[in-house]
């Protein structure tokens, strides 16, 4: 994938940005891997996932986004 940028959430948390789209973590599982989805998924029904392994070097798109990029401007989480 190409660069991703982790931000920290107010929450302490992390949000990542990729491709001028915000993903909010959703989910760890027991073996490492972080499930993020798309920070318009309820306003916009986004199906979009980023799976990333337990040393955060890979990254998967899952599925893509049904809005444009516009939305995520904001780059807070």
């Amino acid at each position: 994938m190409d660069d991703i940028q982790k931000i920290p959430s107010g929450k302490g948390g992390i949000c990542l940005m990729y491709n001028d789209f915000k993903f909010n973590l959703h989910n760890t599982n027991n073996e490492g891997l972080s499930f993020y989805r798309c920070a318009e998924h309820k306003k916009q029904k986004c199906p979009a996932r980023i799976k990333m392994n337990s040393s955060n070097d890979l990254a998967i798109l899952i599925k893509d986004h049904n809005h444009d990029a516009t939305l995520n401007v904001d780059v807070s989480c």
